[in-house]
């Protein structure tokens, strides 16, 4: 892939990202309907600006094409996961590119969790779910949720052996979340 193509991949993830951001700001305005302050909805507001963190941040390492970073393992012997991969040595921006776009799903998912935990924390409704009360059961677990995408889309960009480590450990993070919260749920019903 040329510098060109280089450039555009960048550009085109960047406009991805800012697109989630733009809507995310958007949902915030149309769905505040009480006259409430913007800087009230902390979980919106925390999952905006983790995702523009971690665009910026995977920006940063596309732009530079990962230098100094060992490649995965897989690379070498040519069996990857999920997609094949170009040839050894072919500079690329996005060495996987279906499934660093399928990651965008639970970015958007974790900001609809978030915007939703702030509704419900905003509006003072008390029922037996923590979960639905917005609090910090909820606000946790919309930013587990969130944080799966960029992990994953750092693994699938780079294919690099450091940055591989991402994407299972938000995985496991989200599995110890599901099953803990399962756990101490169960424990209440007694």
């Amino acid at each position: 892939m040329g510098t060109m193509d280089q450039t555009l991949a960048v550009v085109l993830f960047i406009v991805f990202n800012a697109l989630i951001i733009l809507a995310g700001i958007i949902w915030l305005i149309w769905r505040d309907t009480q006259g409430r302050p913007w800087w009230k909805h902390a979980g919106m507001l925390t999952g905006l600006a983790l995702t523009l963190l971690c665009a910026v941040l995977l920006g940063i390492g596309m732009g530079t094409q990962w230098q100094g970073m060992e490649l995965n393992g897989c690379v070498a012997t040519g069996k990857c996961y999920c997609e094949n991969l170009p040839l050894l040595g072919t500079p690329i921006a996005i060495t996987q590119p279906v499934s660093t776009l399928t990651a965008f799903a639970p970015i958007i998912s974790g900001l609809l969790i978030l915007g939703w935990a702030d509704i419900d924390r905003l509006s003072g409704r008390r029922d037996g779910n923590p979960m639905k009360t917005g609090n910090v059961y909820a606000l946790l677990f919309g930013s587990i949720v969130l944080l799966l995408g960029p992990d994953s889309m750092a693994f699938h960009v780079s294919m690099t052996e450091v940055i591989s480590r991402f994407d299972p450990l938000s995985i496991s993070l989200f599995a110890i979340f599901a099953a803990l919260y399962g756990i101490w749920r169960a424990s209440l019903a007694d």
